[in-house]
């Protein structure tokens, strides 16, 4: 299901500071079904964390970008292409965390909405727990996997949540 991504390139990456968060991001697009042009960006945020987010392109100016839908059907393929920009990070450092975000869509509740239940089923189908510690916060339909290689996890999730926070209060 997940094992046929598009070809994705890097673009490039820039320092970002938003109100009182600073983080690197990183953009890389790839081309879909429809000659739809997506953008992946990688947000990576204090204690090695990556928060991943993708658009259509034509989006790319609305405030909604993140919950608009292309009607495309070809959900499965661009998770893959998002799965493998992920695998590609970390394998060039193993110690990163994930982070995500499930959008609502226009009228759906945020507690576990649709996109919150499907990336944390895929997530956990293909990362080990043995390798990250989840933790989920449906009310949010946010979740993070931690690197089991960091010490101290209690810590470094009480920061996140922090920033979680702060990120949605900026929104």
């Amino acid at each position: 299901m997940f094992n046929s991504p598009y070809p994705y390139k890097y673009k490039f990456s820039k320092k970002v500071i938003f109100d009182t968060i600073e983080y690197t991001e990183f953009i890389y697009t790839f081309w879909g079904k429809g000659n739809e042009k997506y953008i992946v960006k990688v947000e990576k945020y204090i204690h090695n964390l990556l928060i991943l987010k993708f658009y259509p392109k034509k989006y790319a100016d609305s405030k909604s970008k993140y919950q608009l839908r292309t009607n495309c059907h070809d959900v499965f393929r661009i998770l893959a292409t998002c799965l493998a920009v992920m695998v590609e990070m970390y394998e060039q450092d193993n110690s990163i965390s994930f982070g995500f975000m499930g959008a609502n869509f226009e009228g759906e509740d945020m507690f576990k909405n649709k996109r919150f239940r499907v990336y944390l089923k895929m997530i956990k189908r293909l990362f080990s727990d043995e390798k990250f510690e989840y933790y989920e916060y449906p009310d949010d339909s946010c979740f993070m996997m931690l690197n089991r290689k960091h010490e101290k996890l209690d810590a470094i999730q009480n920061d996140i949540e922090i920033l979680f926070q702060a990120m949605q209060n900026n929104n």
